[in-house]
């Protein structure tokens, strides 16, 4: 793997050394940085707030390097623009969150990342951010696919990133009283974990029931799922709790 090239940044040249063979300092007085630092590689441009490491950057890396082509050849989208990856540390989070509200004109408590355009992602750092960022970039993927994508439905543009990213508890560890498909107005809702729980196993449905053509179409057509898998929203509903209990041990 080639080293990160630095773009931007003020400090001093002894203070922090890059590379991916894991010798990497971010130790500097805070007179002698200037944030964000901005690290250039490929098809990803990382800007570092204060207190994140540059062996944080090289995992994000890595992991969004290790899945990007799978997603966009899973999604059928050729290329993708160069992605600005911003990153946060936990213990600056009032800044991560005032950051969303500039940008975006609210905030989400407990998100840990979000995109707030077609080429950017930004995230709040923690150990399942590696994965994390896969997800948004799955997103990201997506508004390349259909550009008016995002939350439109909601329940369709999360449960796409949770299924490109691999992201789900398995439904036999969720309480039974919770393995019925909620219906649509619940998984459309914000500030709800449902669209997280339910997504990856609405697209393995649809894939497994309907085949990866229709995953594609049913994107493009913002989740009618009428006009592209021949059913109503209700009929759907059941055959993803047959798929849910065809899951569950017997």
């Amino acid at each position: 793997m080639k080293p990160f090239v630095i773009i931007a940044a003020v400090f001093l040249s002894s203070v922090f050394a890059l590379s991916c063979e894991g010798e990497q300092s971010t130790e500097a007085s805070d007179d002698s940085v200037v944030y964000p630092i901005l690290l250039e590689y490929d098809r990803f441009r990382f800007s570092l707030y204060k207190d994140v490491s540059a062996a944080q950057a090289v995992e994000l890396y890595d992991s969004l390097n290790a899945n990007a082509d799978r997603i966009m050849n899973h999604l059928r989208v050729p290329t993708m623009p160069q992605v600005n990856v911003s990153i946060w540390a936990r213990a600056h989070s009032n800044d991560y969150y005032a950051h969303m509200q500039t940008l975006i004109g609210q905030v989400y408590p407990g998100a840990n990342g979000y995109t707030p355009d077609y080429r950017s992602m930004c995230l709040l750092w923690d150990s399942t951010i590696p994965k994390g960022s896969v997800h948004e970039y799955a997103h990201l993927v997506s508004i390349a696919l259909k550009r008016n994508i995002s939350n439109n439905p909601r329940w369709l543009w999360e449960a796409i990133a949770q299924y490109e990213s691999g992201m789900y508890s398995h439904a036999s560890l969720w309480p039974p009283s919770e393995r019925v498909f909620p219906g649509f107005g619940a998984l459309n809702q914000f500030n709800s974990e449902l669209p997280y729980r339910w997504g990856y196993y609405l697209v393995a449905c649809i894939i497994e029931h309907w085949g990866e053509d229709a995953y594609i179409n049913l994107l493009k057509a913002n989740g009618n799922i009428e006009t592209v898998l021949g059913v109503t929203e209700s009929e759907f509903g059941g055959i993803v709790n047959t798929y849910i209990l065809s899951l569950l041990p017997s």
